[in-house]
């Protein structure tokens, strides 16, 4: 069979997504979360919907709105005529770290009302690092030169030291309650950095390189974001529930700053155009990526889709039971196996009323390991 480069370059795209479409890592979400997305989809209208997606960039449209009424004067002014910059920028730290905290204060389950981990408090603790953090800054601008080169990205180790120590000074009891799962977000937050410094390099890499530069880093963006995406999906394993959120917003987010810094900086609008057309081509492969697979393309059945993987699990363990057992036991084996096979379907039948009964059958995947299918 004679190689074809365009098919090799297909397949490790491919390999890229294996990670994702590999049943060891679909079971992640628990059956709570898997129940509220069931409850989600059979009782919210999709007006709703609509008005979610809609109003959400509502709030920052707000706030950049009003950030916008503060007006600057030209920076060649020297610091001291720089006042309502420096307040903007405290302004814009603030609510960039409020936000921050908000998203930390959901994901350790400091959202219930017997905790004193409050808005006021959060808001205070945002004020105090934005404020801190600005004198900082307006001394360098004093001491140094203004505006400060590489402020933003020279600023994001004292901001981060800065949120620690004043969520230590204001919030250390409620932290040491749920200090176990602040542990798991640790390195989450650190990889989160990391990500940030990588495509901030990138990105004053694109506005470095001549054209010829650009046009290959346009085109070899989207591959990177898919090998990104497939370490982090590993690594945020240990996350469970918020594992796919993590690896997304991570990835999706951080890539769309660099993709808009790009903009910022190509040689012409054709280049532009080419940016929107690869995040489109990586967007289209991806759905079309999860749209054969079984559990992400169930729409309404969320709890079938659960059963589903509750019974290919245990059909699994029961195959690898009776595998082990078959050396020392026949017909002893057999009953095993006809036995536990029985008592999964029992208590999946106790949990939803009348599910469409599946039957796994095991087959061979290319990369030789076992894949699973329904009929």
């Amino acid at each position: 069979m004679k190689w074809s480069p365009l098919q090799h370059m297909k397949e490790w795209v491919e390999h890229l997504h294996e990670l994702k479409t590999e049943h060891q890592y679909l079971g992640r979400y628990s059956i709570e979360k898997l129940c509220a997305f069931h409850e989600y989809q059979q009782k919210t209208s999709v007006f709703r919907v609509v008005a979610v997606i809609v109003f959400t960039p509502l709030p920052t449209i707000l706030t950049l709105w009003g950030l916008d009424c503060l007006p600057l004067r030209d920076r060649r002014g020297g610091a001291k005529h720089h006042a309502t910059t420096f307040l903007r920028s405290m302004l814009s730290h603030a609510v960039m770290t409020f936000m921050f905290l908000m998203a930390g204060k959901q994901a350790l389950g400091l959202t219930d009302k017997n905790s004193n981990y409050t808005y006021r408090k959060a808001a205070t603790i945002a004020l105090c690092v934005s404020f801190t953090l600005e004198i900082y800054c307006v001394i360098w601008a004093f001491a140094w030169r203004f505006p400060t080169p590489f402020r933003e990205f020279t600023g994001v180790t004292p901001w981060g030291m800065l949120t620690v120590a004043f969520n230590y000074l204001f919030a250390k009891k409620d932290l040491v309650r749920v200090v176990g799962r602040l542990k798991r977000y640790i390195p989450v937050v650190g990889t989160q950095l990391m990500l940030f410094y990588f495509l901030l390099f990138l990105s004053v890499g694109f506005a470095a390189v001549p054209l010829y530069g650009q046009i290959v880093m346009i085109l070899v963006f989207p591959l990177i974001k898919l090998t990104i995406k497939r370490a982090l999906w590993k690594y945020a394993r240990n996350l469970d529930d918020i594992s796919a959120d993590v690896t997304i917003c991570m990835v999706e987010i951080s890539g769309s700053l660099y993709q808009t810094v790009c903009m910022q900086y190509v040689q012409n609008n054709i280049l532009a155009l080419a940016i929107m057309a690869m995040d489109f081509v990586q967007a289209a492969f991806e759905a079309r990526t999860y749209m054969h697979q079984d559990y992400m393309g169930d729409s309404q059945n969320t709890l079938q889709t659960a059963i589903k993987i509750v019974e290919s699990a245990l059909f699994t363990g029961t195959v690898e039971k009776s595998i082990e057992s078959s050396s020392s036991g026949g017909d002893a084996s057999a009953r095993s196996l006809h036995s536990t096979s029985a008592a999964p379907s029992n208590t999946v039948k106790s949990v939803s009323a009348g599910p469409p009964k599946v039957r796994p059958v095991i087959k061979k995947a290319k990369s030789a390991q076992r894949d699973m299918s329904f009929e």
